[in-house]
């Protein structure tokens, strides 16, 4: 500071190495007023004070988080009659990275800011978790009129992303506290939502235990609002009400939907194994009969998927179904399981199956249907 006169040029790259060598030695609350003296008297050096802010904010030394925000507040404190607009914007963006909410707000008061920059201020604020911030300027971001017509659906699936993985406390998860998820979707109620956006959503109603089945249902009405329901969704809603909390006839209905809208391809033997393992939890059974008895008309029931069903049978009541499923597979499969099994003449009512598909078949019911005769 002492030597700052004695230069020969000042420029904006000279103020800026005296700012950060400020902030090196620990002494952030010296940059403001610095700042604002030193461009009352050489007024030349204002259009580039936006470099000034970028290095505070991204200092090219070593310096401890709370003596940059320090330095952010102190150049906001006494420094903002000397910034130009651009120098404003940076300084804003900034604070919203280091989640100072008050200071953007009234940053916000005096700028007039359009959807990209506050878009760049949702995305610093998802950056330090703060999302009832990012919801908030998320929500004057869809209110533009580009906005409306064009949605920014990169942004919003950041912001559903970190809504649907926030982590609960454990205060949080026994409180009466509403789910962020829920708040994002309110942002959200009058923009049409992309696949992606929908699908994040959906899976997020089927982590829930229970499953959130209005949160699943209220997606699905904005899906057929706007059009055709995405493969996808039907994947996830199906999941969602073979849960005890859901409709399990409306499971089977929108099974039945999905394979028509896959056509000849149908779904994907994952997608098969996950709705059927879905059943577990409710014993649902008539759900996992119809899925199988699907996937063996088309050829298409595999190991994974037979394994899947028996898990839920041994669960259920159906024990007899379940028992009659080791007699009917050689038939039901097409060839496709029948050089698994073998059955021999035995005392036993019950065959006896060779290879890994025996050892995974006995493993998961076996000794339940036995236990239950």
């Amino acid at each position: 500071m002492e030597g700052w006169p004695w230069l020969e040029r000042h420029t904006s790259d000279a103020l800026a190495l005296v700012v950060s060598s400020l902030l090196a030695l620990g002494r952030p609350d010296d940059i403001g007023i610095f700042v604002a003296k030193t461009c009352g008297n050489l007024p030349q050096l204002r259009p580039g004070l936006h470099q000034v802010v970028s290095a505070v904010a991204a200092p090219a030394c070593n310096a401890r988080r709370q003596h940059i925000l320090c330095a952010l507040q102190d150049l906001h404190e006494r420094a903002m009659c000397v910034l130009d607009t651009t120098a404003v914007e940076e300084l804003l963006l900034a604070l919203a990275k280091f989640n100072d909410e008050a200071r953007v707000s009234n940053i916000l008061d005096e700028l007039t800011a359009g959807p990209q920059l506050l878009t760049k201020v949702v995305r610093n604020f998802l950056a330090c978790q703060n999302l009832d911030a990012a919801l908030f300027y998320l929500e004057k971001v869809l209110s533009d009129s580009s906005s409306r017509e064009s949605p920014p659906y990169e942004l919003i699936q950041d912001v559903i992303k970190v809504s649907t993985e926030a982590e609960m406390s454990d205060d949080f998860s026994t409180s009466s506290a509403r789910a962020k998820a829920w708040d994002a979707l309110d942002v959200l109620q009058d923009v049409v939502l992309n696949a992606d956006s929908a699908l994040l959503f959906l899976e997020w109603s089927a982590r829930q235990t229970p499953v959130d089945v209005k949160m699943a249902m209220s997606i699905e009405k904005l899906l057929r609002k706007a059009g055709p329901v995405p493969v996808d969704a039907f994947d996830a809603l199906v999941r969602v009400h073979a849960s005890s909390a859901g409709d399990a006839d409306k499971a089977m209905d929108l099974f039945d939907e999905l394979v028509r809208v896959t056509k000849a391809d149908g779904p994907a033997e994952a997608s098969l194994v996950g709705m059927i393992s879905s059943c577990i939890e409710a014993r649902n059974s008539e759900l996992a009969e119809h899925i199988l008895n699907w996937a063996c008309e088309e050829d298409k029931c595999t190991l994974p998927v037979f394994s899947a069903t028996l898990k839920v049978l041994a669960t259920s009541t159906a024990t007899w179904y379940l028992l009659g499923a080791f007699w009917a597979v050689p038939e039901m499969m097409s060839g496709v399981l029948a050089s698994s099994m073998r059955m021999e003449s035995t005392s036993s009512t019950m065959p006896k199956l060779n290879g890994s598909f025996a050892r995974r078949v006995r493993s998961c019911c076996v000794g339940h249907i036995w236990s239950r005769r």
